[in-house]
């Protein structure tokens, strides 16, 4: 792999993008950027909404990240890091079992709506269509094996293995999930 290398990490909340990405960052020698900081670091980049939530204004996030932060070797991290039109080496998207990523998002608080969002979320592959939207080179990564096979890859200065074909369908998890947390109210 030849260039400056700008790698994007997403994944839908507590799918296990910042631990994956520090991993990254030790092997490979790559600073990991957590576009969440870089979002809080300034008012202009958010407002908040009616109920709370922040709404990230893309175009000027983008933009500060294509001019202070592209301009070496890095690993952008976070749930948008596939909605900013940046030259992108690749992205990884990672995943977790339902059941894993709805404890974690029990753990950190989310209330009932926010976790049903993002599990649809990660049902319907939406960190991954879009990912697959704005790189050509789009890699998943949700179990130890293949999180360690890209990591490995690339610490080596090598293409991650494909690893794009999914073992077993989201949908089928995803109906899985609802039959045993019907309380979300699905």
């Amino acid at each position: 792999m030849k260039g400056k290398l700008i790698i994007g990490v997403t994944g839908t909340p507590a799918s296990g993008k910042t631990e994956f990405a520090r991993a990254l960052s030790k092997k490979a020698k790559i600073i990991v950027v957590e576009l969440n900081d870089i979002i809080a670091s300034r008012k202009s980049f958010y407002r908040k909404a009616e109920n709370g939530e922040l709404v990230v204004n893309l175009k000027p996030l983008e933009l500060y990240v294509k001019r202070e932060i592209c301009r070496k070797d890095v690993i952008l991290v976070g749930h948008l890091a596939q909605e900013l039109r940046l030259p992108y080496s690749m992205i990884i998207v990672t995943r977790a079992e339902m059941g894993d990523m709805y404890k974690r998002l029990v753990d950190r608080g989310y209330n009932r709506e926010k976790i049903r969002e993002n599990m649809v979320c990660e049902a319907v592959d939406y960190c991954g269509v879009m990912a697959r939207r704005a790189c050509r080179d789009v890699y998943e990564a949700e179990g130890a094996s293949e999180k360690k096979a890209i990591i490995s890859a690339l610490a080596k200065k090598r293409a991650p293995p494909s690893v794009l074909k999914r073992e077993k369908s989201r949908a089928a998890d995803f109906a899985a999930f609802i039959k045993r947390h019907r309380s979300l109210g699905f």
